[in-house]
């Protein structure tokens, strides 16, 4: 039996989470959000409302037969471990697990104070 690899992408941000499911040629095979599933407000951010969008990014892998899977994590959110530990629950082989969250190590330049 032929491995089928898949790429789940989490992204969390301030006021949704968006989960898609790519190839690894980067393909989007599904796309789901806290907002896309009639979760509004601040109701997006609570774990029941994450959990949610990535339930449904889950049953799609495993209705297509994925074999590994390589989970990209992206953005600030006090739930990732929770998330992490309800994906390894479905089944599904990780093959990697990262995460790609940018951290700022200065910033830009400010502007120089004028003199009068």
């Amino acid at each position: 039996m032929r491995k089928k690899l898949g790429i789940v992408s989490i992204l969390f941000t301030t006021n949704n989470v968006i989960c898609s499911l790519t190839t690894l040629n980067g393909l989007v095979l599904a796309w789901t959000s806290s907002g896309s599933k009639k979760v509004t407000g601040s109701k997006k951010l609570t774990l029941a409302g994450m959990c949610s969008a990535v339930r449904s990014i889950m049953e799609y892998a495993l209705k297509t037969q994925f074999t590994d899977i390589s989970l990209r994590l992206k953005g600030v959110s006090k739930y990732k471990k929770l998330i992490m530990k309800s994906l390894i629950s479905f089944g599904l082989q990780f093959s990697s697990i990262s995460d790609i969250t940018s951290i700022p190590h200065n910033g830009c330049r400010l502007k120089r104070t004028k003199r009068i």
